[in-house]
């Protein structure tokens, strides 16, 4: 991006215009050959841009606690960055207009730019979570080191005796504030053996060749080496849309849904505490009767044969059900 701004002729620019076509080549071409434009564009931005919430409070609040949460996460980098701005407020006082202008520009400006432009960009979306700023921390967090290195050279030997214990504090207080939880414990086991001992079940109870019913995450499917059902990778329930609507996007509604468990096409089905509870594209809540009456459908045709806790909310749990006899 930087080579493509300040590229002094169409040489330079041509080399990021070219590298940046490529790897979006490699990324996206297989995709398109696999399953066409339509269903790539929908999986982009068409079904972020079909998403309509009428609760702009809710909304709201759902933004504010994934930003809560996002500073929580990187909070030590939040606390570095405050000296960094500091540094930069006071030098630019002392600046001109000009000279401004010419630090926006700067390599470190435009990153710092992109960085911003792409934290306030990925907050649109409709359903905003925190792992949608985990590709553009890692940029900020390099910024934020190259910019407090600057600071530490320039400081008195007091104080850089002083920041290197309190800096090694920072990180290792940081880590320990989060206790198991950054180390990826779930349930006293490290989140790879929570994972595999699912997998395990849904290998025990299934066939290479056969595909899961999951509501909760394709995630324990596909370290078992299965496939899930049509429109359940992301376990998107479109109950307005029509069937045919939902099958050329790959996606569900209650009449497939409700098809697939009286056929007892999936050996294996799995649910979570959370499942059924939210319908697109208006990100409406299930109500209670429609959610209870998928559950006794559940139960009617598959035995819960065990629970685990679940591997992405804290405090919920997840049920596998095979087929009943």
């Amino acid at each position: 991006g930087y080579l493509l701004l300040k590229g002094k002729n169409w040489k330079i620019r041509l080399i990021p215009l070219m590298t940046g076509f490529l790897i979006l080549a490699v990324i996206f071409l297989p995709f398109f050959k696999a399953a066409g434009i339509k269903q790539v564009y929908y999986n982009l931005l068409g079904m972020n841009l079909s998403l309509h919430s009428y609760n702009l409070m809710a909304n709201l609040l759902q933004k504010a606690r994934a930003t809560s949460q996002l500073i929580t996460y990187y909070f030590f980098i939040w606390i570095l960055i405050v000296p960094v701005l500091l540094t930069f407020i006071k030098k630019s006082y002392r600046m001109s207009f000009r000279e401004r202008w010419m630090a926006l520009w700067s390599r470190e400006g435009v990153l710092w730019f992109m960085s911003l432009a792409l934290l306030a960009v990925h907050t649109t979306a409709k359903i905003y979570q925190v792992s949608y700023q985990t590709v553009v921390m890692p940029l900020v967090i390099a910024l934020t080191a190259n910019q407090i290195q600057g600071i530490f050279n320039d400081a008195s030997k007091f104080v850089k005796k002083t920041l290197v214990p309190v800096f090694i504090m920072g990180c290792m207080l940081t880590l320990i504030s989060y206790g198991n939880e950054s180390l990826s414990f779930i349930n006293g086991k490290p989140v790879y053996f929570a994972l595999s001992e699912q997998a395990e079940f849904v290998r025990t109870h299934s066939l290479s060749n056969q595909s899961i019913f999951t509501a909760d995450s394709a995630l324990v499917a596909v370290e078992a080496d299965r496939d899930v059902l049509v429109g359940m990778a992301g376990s998107d329930l479109f109950p307005d849309w029509s069937r045919s609507k939902c099958e050329q996007y790959r996606v569900m509604n209650f009449e497939i849904m409700e098809n697939y468990i009286k056929d007892r096409i999936a050996p294996v089905l799995v649910h979570g505490d959370r499942s059924f509870s939210l319908s697109l594209p208006y990100l409406v809540p299930i109500p209670d009767m429609k959610r209870q009456s998928l559950l006794n459908l559940i139960n009617e045709n598959y035995t819960m044969k065990k629970s685990y806790p679940n591997l992405f909310i804290p405090g919920t749990r997840t049920y596998y059900f095979i087929v009943r006899k």
